[in-house]
């Protein structure tokens, strides 16, 4: 029951971080961190999945071994962060208690992007 119920959480987690691609209201990476760790405790073909899936695997495998990842990346996830977050404090101007939970999840999420370990680029092409 148990592997089943993480199976679940884990699918639905991959599919709230897909469509958090194209909403900006979503955060991608700590629902597909989620479903790989729901996957990785439940299901481990779903967990081989998503670690060979192209553009989500190589940025899960680094997390998951702790290898870190290129300052590059960190930048351009915290970029893409705020401005999406700005544009979703934009599109719910009036609604006051939306915009502050858009903070502290741009917060939380840019203080856990910062203590990740840097990683140098070249690392990432040799391995």
């Amino acid at each position: 029951m148990k592997k089943m119920l993480l199976t679940a959480i884990g699918a639905v987690a991959v599919i709230l971080g897909t469509i958090g691609l194209i909403l900006p209201v979503l955060p991608t990476t700590p629902f597909l961190l989620a479903a790989a760790a729901c996957f990785s405790a439940s299901n481990p073909k779903m967990h081989d999945w998503l670690l060979k899936t192209k553009h989500f695997g190589p940025y899960i495998e680094n997390y998951e071994r702790g290898r870190g990842i290129p300052k590059s990346l960190k930048y351009k996830t915290l970029v893409f962060l705020w401005v999406m977050l700005i544009i979703s404090m934009f599109i719910v101007r009036n609604n006051h208690l939306v915009i502050a939970v858009l903070l502290m999840v741009g917060i939380g999420v840019s203080i856990h992007v910062l203590t990740i370990k840097n990683r140098m680029a070249d690392q990432e092409l040799a391995e």
